[in-house]
């Protein structure tokens, strides 16, 4: 956080309720690397020539392999073959229980027919902002759009860096799928590899609860609601006040305006409901109480001081910029044909997808956790929330071959843990604290 001047008086707060909360969250700033990269690539236009690469996507199982080869099956087989599935004497329970389930993946994988393929120029640079700065006599106008939620700090530290461009941003909120079910179904995972889990938010609430004054009280303000209402309008609400302060957070000297938007419901939990985290439990503390209340209609669009906007007009930017940093549930027919659209699809000037794993390298992402985790390891989470949709995003881009797209695959991403002991086993936010600063988030 410091190294990045990433470590703004609420940034830190929101980054130390997130990191050492009781689910010990891994320390990889996954979305602001995609950031990172977009405002790069705004500031300097010098990624075009990065040679292109193919990412395959699956819109059932939100397998996302980014590899040189030009064919699915020779992806497939590459990435099958850097995966250690041999059981050795000397494994511990975990190691054994991790290559059966990559055993259960690669066997569900090899019935996979052929994949469509999307051309993407594949990013492997080390990151300094601090000297690539681009001055212009003129600036044009400006907008980000980025997908994001509350699951992770890593999508508002994506905001922090885009609220030092200059440009407008719109933030698009969307929500877990747990808010949407109706009906929990405790074997849904047993028949569904790699397709998460099926509960409701009352489950969420039953097995992620505290007691603890503050969030009693906090929720208290939708006592009359159902789980599922409750746990939409707590996220809405926490969400868009974590944006308004991120984006008031770091001091620029012109900085762009923020909006808010109503997204969709992922159409997969990837975590159980022991697992997941209870991400009321982890935010509320960092809300005022007198905290706005946004009504969580999808597609309605709010600015800053919580009023509502009517749709935002693409056609008053002269470029438009957007990352895939969180789920691509708000990607309904409406966006489909407003970013289609040649008037607007013409100043989209880059695409930066947050996720993808390397097909011709040993997989880093985990496959399905027993009771825990049930995706593949080739599918990360952004595309995974709502895979269909995902592939109808995809879809577009390949239609419009002249936006550029550009993917930050999970094997690039660092690790910020750091530790106050030679064993290892009591972290410190030392290395969130330096990687804040350094990238000028702080």
């Amino acid at each position: 956080l410091a190294s990045n001047r990433l470590d703004g008086d609420f940034m830190k707060q929101v980054a130390l309720c997130h990191y050492t909360s009781q689910y010990n969250p891994p320390r990889k700033a996954f979305d602001f690397y995609a950031a990172a990269a977009l405002v790069h690539f705004m500031r300097s236009k010098d990624l075009c020539g990065l040679p292109q690469s193919r990412l395959f996507y699956s819109a059932e199982y939100g397998l996302s392999l980014v590899g040189k080869s030009e064919t699915w099956e020779a992806t497939l087989k590459s990435y099958i073959s850097r995966i250690d599935t041999k059981l050795d004497p000397g494994d511990s329970d975990f190691i054994k229980t991790k290559k059966e389930y990559f055993q259960r993946e690669i066997s569900v994988m090899r019935t996979i027919e052929d994949l469509p393929q999307l051309l993407v120029r594949d990013i492997k640079f080390k990151l300094d902002l601090v000297s690539k700065e681009l001055f212009v006599v003129k600036t044009p106008k400006r907008l980000i759009i980025t997908s994001g939620d509350t699951s992770d700090v890593d999508g508002f530290l994506a905001l922090a860096e885009y609220s030092k461009t200059g440009a407008d941003a719109l933030f698009v909120m969307n929500y877990p799928g747990y808010v949407g079910e109706n009906a929990d179904d405790d074997n849904y995972h047993l028949s569904h590899p790699g397709l998460g889990y099926k509960y409701t938010s009352e489950q969420v609430f039953k097995s992620q609860t505290k007691e603890i004054p503050t969030y009693t009280e906090f929720l208290q303000r939708y006592e009359k609601l159902s789980p599922n209402e409750m746990m939409k309008g707590a996220m809405t609400d926490i969400g868009f006040a974590i944006t308004q302060k991120v984006w008031e957070d770091l001091p620029t000297e012109s900085k762009g305006n923020c909006f808010f938007c109503i997204g969709g419901i992922n159409a997969i939990n990837p975590f159980s409901a022991k697992a997941v985290k209870n991400e009321i439990l982890v935010y509320h503390s960092t809300i005022p109480k007198e905290s706005k209340r946004i009504d969580p209609v999808e597609g309605t669009f709010y600015d800053m001081s919580g009023k509502q906007q009517p749709e935002l007009d693409l056609l008053q930017y002269d470029e438009i910029y957007m990352d895939f940093n969180g789920s691509m549930a708000f990607f309904e027919e409406k966006w489909r044909a407003r970013l289609s659209h040649p008037a607007v699809a013409q100043r989209i000037c880059g695409v930066f997808i947050m996720g993808g794993v390397y097909a011709d390298a040993t997989p880093m992402t985990m496959p399905s956790i027993p009771n825990v985790l049930n995706r593949f390891s080739s599918a990360t989470m952004n595309q995974l929330y709502h895979p269909p949709r995902t592939a109808a995003f995809f879809t577009m881009l390949a239609q419009n071959r002249h936006i550029p797209v550009f993917t930050i695959t999970n094997n690039v991403v660092d690790d910020l843990t750091t530790f106050s002991d030679a064993e290892k086993k009591v972290k410190t936010m030392d290395g969130v604290t330096k990687f804040l600063a350094s990238n000028r988030l702080d």
